[in-house]
């Protein structure tokens, strides 16, 4: 098997779960939904030519680990979290949401030789406030969101120019006109 055929096998395997959340959260969706558009186009691309280019080559690798992680995050606080109830689990999608940018935006620091331990420090204590409130299923407070917005831009400096991969994907999606 090449990575081509396996993205395929791997999608089939986590069909139910993409499904279940495609019909019931949206919003949550928005994290990986422009990813596996382009990951589609170059997979179908693959099978038309028996290969692609290699800058698309390289998109599919980044795109295919950021959708392993990503998906089996989410099948994990689906399952253990909010116990297979997918509209409780879309109430949390802000949380949800502001818990993979902050994972996002340590990587891309992380890459860039630019995570501190005073960075890495604020970044895991968020994300395990956030956690904390999914495991818990604290109630969820506008004053709780408007918090970790406020947070997150003291956190994030502008001239990182940083994008998270969702977003990254969904520009190459719109530049590819997979609509």
């Amino acid at each position: 098997m090449n990575i081509y055929e396996d993205y395929l096998k791997y999608k089939e395997d986590n069909k139910a779960f993409l499904d279940v959340v495609h019909k019931n959260a949206y919003s949550i969706e928005i994290l990986y939904e422009d990813v596996l558009a382009v990951l589609d186009y170059v997979a179908s691309m693959y099978q038309k030519n028996g290969s692609v280019e290699a800058d698309l080559e390289d998109l599919f690798d980044m795109g295919l680990t950021y959708m392993a992680n990503l998906v089996s995050e989410l099948v994990t606080m689906y399952h253990d979290y909010f116990g297979e109830n997918i509209d409780l689990m879309n109430s949390y999608s802000h949380h949800i949401i502001y818990f993979f940018y902050l994972e996002d935006y340590k990587c891309h620091l992380d890459a860039c030789e630019l995570l501190t331990d005073n960075k890495r420090k604020q970044i895991d204590n968020m994300q395990k406030e956030l956690e904390e409130t999914l495991i818990n299923k604290a109630p969820i407070s506008e004053d709780a969101l408007a918090s970790y917005e406020e947070r997150l831009d003291k956190l994030i400096n502008k001239k990182d120019e940083f994008h998270p991969v969702y977003v990254i994907f969904s520009s190459i999606r719109e530049l590819l006109n997979l609509y």
